[in-house]
């Protein structure tokens, strides 16, 4: 097994939910290193950058969720907001998963602990969630997001 291989391992799977939120998240990027330093040398072990979309065609942003996370989530997960305050991560950077540059994470943030949502709970509100995604869409091709 690799090293990335085992960081990944090390990850806790998150818990399962079986209710759609109103507002529920999906998960666009995920298992993206992040480090201590600038230079992108010291690498956080015992977690990984996942990045969210609210699907709330009502935020007046749309920014994009950039959220540190011990978890292991998959691409095309949905999942629900949940945050850790116990467990922080304080200045860090990741390497831009789209441009491949340095760019810095975060001053400071708390650990993601979303849950997932089951795949029968997206099934029963599948024309909701369907919805909801075409919404934010047709927002994000008139007016891209941005990654916070």
């Amino acid at each position: 097994m690799s090293e990335e291989q085992n960081r990944e391992a090390a990850l806790e799977e998150p818990q399962e939910v079986d209710k759609v939120p109103l507002v529920p998240f999906k998960v666009i990027d995920t298992n993206i290193p992040f480090f201590t330093d600038s230079e992108c040398q010291k690498i956080v072990e015992d977690a990984r950058i996942t990045i969210l979309q609210a699907l709330d065609p009502e935020d007046p942003i749309l920014e994009q969720e950039l959220v540190p996370s011990t978890n292991k989530y998959n691409l095309g997960d949905y999942v629900t907001m949940n945050l850790d305050s116990k467990k922080l991560w304080e200045e860090s950077w990741y390497k831009s998963p789209s441009t491949g540059k340095v760019e810095k994470a975060w001053e400071i943030h708390v650990n993601f602990i979303g849950n997932r949502i089951s795949k029968s709970a997206i099934e029963k509100d599948r024309e909701r969630i369907t919805d909801l995604e075409k919404r934010i869409e047709k927002r994000m091709s008139v007016s891209p997001s941005t990654v916070q």
